[in-house]
Order: structure tokens, then C-alpha cells, then sequence
């Protein structure tokens, strides 16, 4: 995939690859309001009421180019992201998770869209109770406006999973050019080591946990726990298949059980 987009590049990292995206230089609150304006017409951007069509999604698809990337680069990026869209069974769910891209608060380009091209506003919900008057760092209030967003309560778990995925696992193929770099990085970036990361994530407090996701750098973090819990993994791996040889070389009956590994949670939370 590098090498059809042209993305491969040393000078690019997984923060890199993201960092450029406009989605990323507006609010939580204006994208929750585009968001709401426009998902039924999102949802029915193609005629296979099944699948979205981003070309079609025009207030999205400005979001999601990349000033970094040639105008080549940035059609490649959209039609594979399509694709990735279209492989989701909620695509709500989809559309939520993009809201991590987005930061809580400060000033963002063109007045965050010009405070949303001043679109009155119909129906009083959760996400438009973020008003002015309100910090946009009060975290209930994101909370409610996720789970809005995303429909069913459950899904917030799957909204965090989703973004966890797209901006490591998905990047994978645009950022590293070499096969043997982008195995290397699947194998940190596999589905094990997020629901890791993820089970991590849960343990946090409300201010913890979206302070994290709505970083200003929240790729990298994600990035180095990612590989930092791989690390930790392998190490876990290795000295089990110590263990395993040294008992079938010395039998147990001289030295007993063979002790139990440590706590691996405990050691992923350090």
C-alpha cells in the first residue's frame, strides 16, 4: 500500500502520518455539531444503503484532508479510509471515534469553521449543550455527547477500540514502506496488545481517561503504550519458554512446582 500511495517515508511517523489532518485543528463541539447535521446524509451517501461514500460526504471529506500529503496521496488515503469504513458493522460508531481527533477547547482554524457557518440549531441534545457558557472540559458533558453520538450506551467502549485501530493499525501500510517494518509494527499494533492498551484505558477516571484520548499528542501516546506493551509481552514470552525448557530438562520431581509467572497486568500497568 506504501508503495501505490507514495506515503512510505522515513521523515513519517504514526504522529506524523495524523498530525496534518483538518479534523484535527477543530473543536469537540463544532465537529459534534456537523456531526449532527449531517450523519443521516452521511449514512445515506451511497446507494448501497449499506456503505458510505466519502466523496459524497462533503462536510466530512474537507475534514479529512491533509495538508502534508500530495493531492494523490490525499485520494489514495480517502478511498482505502472508505474502505476501512465500509469493513465496520457501525459505521455511527465510525463517525464518533473521529471525534478524538478534535481537541476539547482553544482556538482552531477559521474559528472553528466560523462557529459551524452559524447554523441555527433545532433540537436541544446533549451535544448542544455544549454552549459557550460551559467549559468544554467539563468531561460529563463529553461523555454524554459520545454517547449520543454513537447511539447505543455500549458503544462507547467500541467508539475508543475503533480510534485505537485507525491511528495505528490502519496507518500501518502509508507510513512504513519496508515489509519487514510493517510486519514488525502489526505484530505491536495486533488486536491483543489494543485490548490491552484498551483494559488499561478503563481503569481510568473519567479526567485520566479523556484527558488521554484528546491529548494534543494522543498518537504518540497510544503509539509508545502499544509498544511498550509488546515489549513487555515478548519479555512475558521468552521467560515462559525458559521456564518450559528448564522444567522438561530438570524434571520437578527435584525441585518442586514450577513457580507461576508473575502478574502480567500488574507489569503492563508499571
Amino acid at each position: 500500500m506504501g508503495a501505490v500511495c507514495g506515503c512510505g517515508n522515513e521523515s513519517r511517523d504514526i504522529s506524523s502520518f495524523w498530525r496534518g489532518l483538518a479534523l484535527r485543528k477543530i473543536t469537540f463541539k463544532t465537529y459534534c455539531k456537523i456531526y449532527e447535521d449531517n450523519k443521516m446524509k452521511w449514512l445515506n451517501s451511497c446507494e448501497d444503503t449499506r456503505k458510505i461514500d466519502l466523496d459524497k460526504c462533503n462536510e466530512l471529506s474537507k475534514l479529512l484532508v491533509n495538508d502534508d500529503f500530495s493531492r494523490n496521496e490525499n485520494k489514495f488515503f480517502i478511498e482505502i479510509l472508505n474502505e476501512f469504513i465500509n469493513s465496520q458493522s457501525g459505521k455511527l460508531t465510525f463517525f464518533t471515534c473521529l471525534s478524538f481527533f478534535t481537541k476539547l477547547s482553544g482556538n482552531d482554524f477559521a474559528s472553528s469553521l466560523s462557529d459551524y457557518n452559524k447554523k441555527p440549531t433545532t433540537k436541544q441534545t446533549y451535544i448542544e449543550s455544549l454552549r459557550s457558557s460551559e467549559s468544554p472540559e467539563n468531561l460529563e458533558i463529553v461523555s454524554n455527547s459520545l454517547l449520543e453520538m454513537a447511539i447505543k450506551k455500549k458503544e462507547h467502549d467500541d467508539v475508543t477500540k475503533l480510534f485505537i485501530q485507525l491511528v495505528s493499525e490502519f496507518a500501518v501500510p502509508f507510513v512504513y514502506f519496508a515489509k519487514k517494518d510493517r510486519d514488525e509494527k502489526l505484530l505491536v499494533f495486533s488486536k491483543e496488545n489494543r485490548e490491552k492498551l484498551f483494559k488499561q484505558l478503563k481503569s481510568f477516571n473519567s479526567q485520566k481517561f479523556y484527558g488521554y484520548l484528546f491529548h494534543e499528542d494522543n498518537f504518540a501516546l497510544i503509539h509508545d503504550d502499544l509498544v511498550r506493551i509488546h515489549a513487555v509481552s515478548q519479555l512475558y514470552s521468552v521467560d515462559e519458554l525458559v521456564k518450559v525448557r528448564t522444567t522438561a530438562n530438570i524434571g520437578k520431581s527435584r525441585f518442586g512446582d514450577t513457580p507461576t509467572p508473575g502478574n502480567f497486568d500488574a507489569a503492563v500497568a508499571n
